[in-house]
């Protein structure tokens, strides 16, 4: 590193006055200070004697204000309009003035500029410029050194940084080298054309900046090779991360007619390399732009100059008043991203270059690797760590390696363990990552002459991880099959570390297991190269952890972490790791479709009652869950299980969550389904009697007593009173209404109340008065006694008491249900009081178990046949059979009989019933189709995706012959246009696995990849063939559309649709709130052209874009949105020919044309952006549109007057 280009000592000078400026008291709040007169003078003179002088600005900006570093999107989003804003009328006032090479930057308040005379002293007298600082020119700074960091004994337990990207501003990059092939996954340019400064741009093209990954390619000038260098040492440190590759610097050539001659000046062979600070910040803020692209761990910056000893004093040249570096360094660390940063090789025992100074960065100085510090090291009491830096052996441009010194060569390995410890712990903070990084490692002092440094840290990769992953006696232990170890969670965030040294084609099956505390086990298996193959924390808390009968892919030794899930918020305990060859039996994951009833009145005087739950999955040891609380489960079937509502669980309104969960092996917990408590509007009711529960017998006379109270007027508001017995599947056994009418007369007699009884499908089938002798009765079901059935009404309750007696076709259990309405046709129809027993006549001996006797294999299209036997024998008659899945024949009998049509292990249930009981029993039977391997294969993918957005191809092979297929090759192409990133072995075009067998019975064995790609690709060529001629291909399409965004909503969730830049005028914003869908869904944006034939009356507003719905992996055409949502939309306002903005509007088209319907807008014209709101849209294509004023000609009186 050599000393900055003079006007350095310039910037030098005029912030040292500045930092005394800034002292409280010193100027009145009103007086922002600038810089001295003197350093502006020295500038202006600058520009006089060479006619221009690269500056960098800061401008006042009201709506700015140093904020906490984490803010929210529409926040910051507000802040760069106000930013681009006050940039844009700063530089309108300069039009005129000297400027050229303009920089504007869309989140910082400050603009880069070159500069005549005239035109500093017209800043210098702007009152909305806060300061001038030149544009400093920095030099770049000038690996055996992994285990010298011991970074390799981080990748030895698979830290590798893997999923993380590292951040390289400097000559650009060899993309295509072996070292970093495949690592770059983002790449841009910023470099400068300047001939006063003898800068021109290295950018392809020549152009100043550019956002392609060709364009971060290293340039082709001396000193070049030096980004590629660099960026190999961090990926060696951290070999699984990514590389964003982004090229500053500029070529500057020396001047061969006796002007000036910088790179001779410098000791540099003419062209030279050497970068703007404003380049370095376009550089940062691409970073800060792409924080939500990646996972971006760390920056580094090999690059600097100057002579700091003060670091407050370099904080305030590169912040708010000065280059604006440390303004941008402090937006990523708020973003979670740490700059790291060579400290400089000009050798100062106490200073450091700029910008290694800044406080917020981690600066890093160079030691040999005798952990000496190198001579050429800059070194202060405020440098953060040394790494190695001397001999470092890395990549050149080209392919080959090379030896350079440097703490150039020391940051990369401090960026680099950077993006490990990311990967150890996604959220740690900028603090913690310092902590990781000074609190580990050796000690070093500067032995040399002068030197004055004690006790610096030099950097441990692996002893700063084990700060993360807490390193103690569980870990580094290998486990055998057969054999088990007992293991501690200790602390909470321990990750513990097994080895399993494996042959291909065998079995490995792990389970965790707790011992003691509150841990939820969480498993990885990895194989020998570090590829996670597998993981499971079973779903939940408490749950223990099971990777199951894995077919190892190579030999090898292979790595297992054990820890508590990350979403647990646990403590520490005690585990059991095992390890068998054996496949564990796993329990189904449940799911419902609907409950049976689905809601009721809330009611203080309710009982418990059952809800049947309807889905699959269920066994006799699933659990159901109210509200997150566990609650009495009845089995039924598979397919049937029933919930047990407590009282109190409807004592008010409201909404509650009903879950099953099935306990592990396997197993898991279902989807969500709401139970509504909705509110008694029209009254309070109570069964009096009989007590909910009970039971009666055909035959056998019961009567029913409920009341019920009016909230504030009398019971006569009252129309009608509906008592009715009803099971889960709306057999209804009694409905009895008790109805105020006016009987006809003249004059008409006072009202009376009346008995009627009701079928199933509410016809009155006879009606009677209350002690009228005579009897209501639906054949075989019941009778009502009206001489025995009684009312009673005062004030506001009234109580209906009516008696029935069951016939033999309401033999069951029901649920006692209640509801009334009223004299406007308002009803309440979910008062549910409890259950209600009728058994069958001489009903004396109840069922007690059942058990089917079938065969375990059969044949698909071949009858299988099953029968049930019950216990007692003597159980009373009749018993009713239910067997699930529906059979071809026997539902309703003790044999059934199925015909299979697909391959597999089908489980056969039966419930019988008698005496308003039941028992069931289950069995599983394997189908198959051949004796044969029988082999099939699918294909899955995401329907849709942005654009690089990884995408996993899941491909399904199913043996459903009854011979386990061997030797099996599952063979993928890859689509075309797809880049691929991993999984399977590549070979050219096609990505195929080796699988050494699948048994047989529908057995299914799956295979993924994953692919980007930035245009929509499409898949069909996929086929799995095995030994013996085995083979088959898919027939299935696999299509993946590219849309510009997307967002996941859900029936619970808000989302918010975003699509480019609000400071570029580009944004647009659909938020669709909770209740717009009934499902999970994703909702995705493409922008379009304008709309083509647009009818003569309207004008293209300049926004055209397409909305869509998915569900289930599935397009879902017109896709309506159940709620109001709102658009929020950028416009362009050169695109309206000097129409009105305020007549802008979002249409949009129905298939046949443009409307508006539903939807209305608001212009707000200051910001630029139309907002919008459109109730309940259909989903499809929108734009926004003016429509023209209508124009109107005069009527002409002589064409009237012919008219009559």
């Amino acid at each position: 590193m050599l000393r900055p280009h003079p006007f350095a000592r310039l910037m030098v000078l005029s912030l040292t006055v500045l930092l005394l400026l800034l002292i409280p008291g010193a100027l009145p709040v009103s007086a922002v200070p600038m810089a001295t007169e003197t350093a502006i003078s020295h500038l202006i003179e600058a520009a006089q004697a060479q006619g221009t002088v690269p500056v960098i600005v800061r401008f006042r900006v009201p709506e700015y204000e140093i904020r906490p570093l984490v803010r929210q999107a529409d926040e910051l989003e507000a802040e760069q309009r106000a930013i681009a804003r006050d940039r844009e009328a700063l530089l309108k006032r300069l039009v005129g003035q000297g400027i050229s090479h303009v920089k504007r930057y869309d989140i910082f308040p400050f603009v880069a500029m070159t500069v005549d005379a005239a035109a500093l002293e017209a800043l210098r007298a702007d009152p909305q410029v806060l300061s001038i600082v030149e544009d400093v020119l920095v030099e770049p700074m000038l690996g055996d050194s992994v285990p010298l960091v011991t970074a390799d004994r981080a990748h030895l337990l698979n830290y590798t940084g893997a999923g993380q990207t590292i951040a390289i501003l400097d000559t650009g990059v060899d993309r295509a080298h072996p070292r970093l092939a495949g690592k770059v996954v983002s790449g841009a340019c910023y470099s400068s054309t300047n001939s006063s400064l003898g800068l021109s741009s290295v950018c392809p093209g020549g152009v100043p900046s550019s956002t392609s990954l060709s364009a971060s390619i290293n340039c082709a000038v001396n000193g070049c090779d030096h980004g590629t260098h660099v960026a190999s040492i961090a990926a060696a440190v951290a070999p699984g991360a990514d590389i964003i590759a982004i090229q500053v610097f500029s070529r500057q050539t020396d001047s061969t007619t006796g002007g000036p001659r910088p790179c001779a000046d410098r000791g540099k062979t003419s062209p030279c390399i050497i970068s703007l600070t404003s380049d370095i910040l376009l550089g940062l803020q691409r970073v800060f732009a792409l924080r939500s692209t990646f996972d971006i761990a760390s920056i580094n910056m090999s690059l600097g100059g100057g002579e700091f000893d003060n670091q407050l004093f370099c904080d305030t040249a590169n912040g708010h008043f000065g280059s604006g570096v440390k303004v941008a360094i402090d937006d990523l660390r708020g973003a979670g991203i740490t700059t790291v940063i060579a400290a400089g090789n000009d050798g100062f025992r106490n200073a450091l270059g700029s910008p290694g100074c800044i406080s917020t960065a981690i600066s890093v100085g160079a030691t040999t690797k005798d952990n000496v510090v190198a001579s050429y090291s800059n070194v202060a009491s405020f440098l953060t760590l040394f790494a190695p830096g001397s001999g470092i052996v890395a990549a050149l441009p080209g392919g080959g390696t090379g030896t350079k010194d440097g703490t150039s060569m020391a940051a990369p390995h401090v960026a680099g363990a950077i993006a490990i410890f990311k990967q150890a712990k996604l959220n740690a903070t900028a603090d913690e990552i310092r902590s990781y990084l000074t609190t580990r490692g050796p000690f070093i002092t500067d032995t040399r002459s002068g030197g004055t440094v004690l006790n610096k840290r030099r950097l441990d990769v692996y002893a700063s991880l084990c700060i993360i992953i807490t390193c103690d006696s569980d870990d580094n232990r290998t486990i055998t099959v057969g054999s088990s170890f007992n293991g501690a969670i200790t602390p909470s965030n321990d990750v513990d570390h097994y080895y399993f040294n494996g042959t291909a084609s065998t079995r490995l099956t792990l389970q965790m297991e707790v011992l003691a505390g509150l841990i939820d086990p969480h498993l990885r298996l990895y194989d020998p190269n570090g590829t996670e193959l597998a993981v499971n924390n079973n779903g939940g808390a408490g749950l223990n952890a099971l990777i199951n009968g894995y077919l190892l892919p190579v030999s090898g030794r292979y790595l297992i972490r054990a820890t508590s899930s990350p979403t647990f918020l646990g403590g520490t305990g005690t585990y059991r790791l095992s390890a068998s060859s054996q496949i564990v039996l796993l329990n189904p994951i449940p799911g419902i479709d609907r409950l049976v009833p689905s809601s009721v009145t809330a009611n203080l005087l309710a009982s418990d009652f059952w809800v049947k739950i309807e889905g699959s999955g269920f066994m006799p040891t699933s659990q159901t869950t109210w509200n997150g609380n566990t609650r009495t489960m009845s089995y039924s079937s598979p397919s049937r299980i029933y919930i047990r509502v407590r009282a109190g669980d409807i004592f008010l309104p409201g909404t509650a969550s009903v879950r099953v969960r099935n306990p592990g092996p396997g197993g898991g917990t279902s989807n969500t389904k709401s139970f509504v408590i909705s509110i008694p509007f029209l009254g309070v009711s109570e069964l009096v009697a009989p007590p909910a529960g009970s039971t009666t017998s055909v035959g056998v006379t019961s009567s029913f007593v409920i009341s019920w109270t009016h909230p504030s007027a009398s019971w006569r508001t009252m129309q009608n009173m509906d008592l009715r017995l009803r099971d889960e599947n709306n057999n209804t056994s009694l409905w009895v209404r008790l109805s105020e009418g006016v009987p006809e007369g003249d004059p008409a007699p006072p009202p009376e109340v009346r008995y009627r009884l009701l079928n199933a499908s509410e016809q009155v089938i006879a009606e009677g008065l209350p002690g009228e002798a005579r009897d209501l009765v639906l054949t075989d079901t019941v009778t009502l006694h009206l001489d025995q059935s009684t009312f009673s009404g005062s004030n506001r309750t009234v109580i209906m008491t009516p008696t029935v007696t069951f016939g033999p076709a309401a033999v069951g259990t029901y649920h006692i249900e209640f509801r009334v309405d009223n004299q406007e046709g308002e009803i309440q129809d979910g008062d549910l009081f409890g259950s209600f027993t009728i058994l069958p006549v001489g009903c004396t001996t109840a069922l007690s178990a059942i058990d089917i006797s079938g065969p375990t294999t059969g044949v698909v299209g071949a009858p299988t046949t099953f029968n049930a036997a019950i216990s007692p024998l003597s159980a009373t008659a009749p018993i009713s059979y239910t067997w699930a899945p529906e059979p071809s024949s026997g539902q309703g009998t003790a044999t059934a009989t199925y015909y299979w049509s697909a391959a597999g292990t089908h489980p056969v249930s039966v419930n019988a019933q008698n005496c308003g009981d039941f028992v069931a029993d289950i069995q599983d039977v394997a189908i198959r189709t051949t004796t044969q391997p029988d082999l099939s294969i699918s294909k899955e993918g995401a329907a849709v995706a942005t654009a690089g957005q990884p995408i996993t191809y899941t491909l399904t092979v199913t043996n459903s012959g009854e011979q386990s297929a061997s030797n099996l090759l599952i063979s993928d192409a890859i689509p075309a246009g797809a880049t691929y990133i991993r999984g399977g072995t590549r070979s050219g075009t096609n990505v195929s696995w080796q699988l050494p067998e699948l048994g047989g019975y529908g057995a299914v064995a799956q295979a993924t990849f994953v692919v980007s790609t930035a245009s929509t690709i499409t898949n069909s060529n996929y086929s799995v063939s095995a030994d013996g001629g085995a083979y088959a291909t898919g027939s299935q399409v696999v299509q993946t559309q590219i849309v510009d965004s997307l967002v996941q909503v859900g029936p619970m969730v808000t989302g918010t649709l975003s699509y480019g830049s609000w400071a570029a005028g580009t944004g647009a914003e659909l938020r669709a709130p909770q209740g717009s869908v009934f499902d999970d869904t994703t909702l995705t944006y493409r922008e379009w052209s304008a709309p083509e034939s647009l009818p003569s009356e309207y004008r293209y507003g300049g926004r055209a874009f397409r909305v869509e719905g998915y569900q289930g992996n599935r397009l879902i055409p017109d896709l309506t949105l159940a709620e109001e949502v709102t658009f929020r939309l950028a416009y362009d306002s050169t695109a309206l020919g000097g129409l009105n903005a305020t007549a802008l509007h979002l249409y949009r088209w129905n298939g046949s044309g443009w409307s508006a319907e539903g939807i209305q807008c608001m212009t707000e014209v200051t910001a630029g952006e139309v907002v919008c709101t459109a109730m309940r849209p259909a989903l499809g294509n929108f734009a926004l549109l003016v429509e023209l004023p209508r124009l109107y000609l005069p009527l002409l009186a002589s064409a009237l007057s012919g008219m009559r």
